[in-house]
């Protein structure tokens, strides 16, 4: 039972949460900061939660891993901590190299895929 308690409080305080403050965000023109709390967040939720994907079977087996789960969730969400940002911080110099390699790589192959399609997207392009 206390397991699903501590899994209703990830998924609202991990998602539902976020999303609605997310939402408010970007709804705020003058207030950019807000913005950059709440996409970074969603980096770092995203790396959370595939690392939880990838070692899950292990980490479950952890005493009281849900409850330290939802703790670091609190930690990374509540704007009182910042913890997303100063998580981001440390992590965003290791990751941000292999980014720009992916980036390199996508870009090349979007290239390569629409080369041979200009042609045929060109005049359509002019008529309007």
């Amino acid at each position: 039972m206390t397991d699903f308690i501590v899994g209703v409080g990830s998924f609202v305080m991990g998602v539902l949460y976020p999303s609605y403050m997310s939402f408010k965000a970007i709804r705020t023109k003058d207030n950019k900061e807000d913005d950059t709390q709440w996409l970074t967040y969603w980096v770092i939720y995203s790396l959370v939660q595939l690392i939880d994907s990838v070692l899950g079977f292990v980490l479950i087996w952890i005493p009281f891993f849900s409850t330290l789960k939802l703790l670091a969730t609190l930690y990374l969400v509540l704007p009182q901590f910042k913890g997303s940002l100063a998580l981001y911080v440390v992590i965003e110099p290791k990751l941000a190299p292999l980014v720009d390699k992916i980036e390199v790589m996508v870009e090349s192959k979007l290239k390569s895929i629409s080369a041979p399609a200009k042609p045929a997207v060109t005049p359509l392009e002019k008529t309007q």
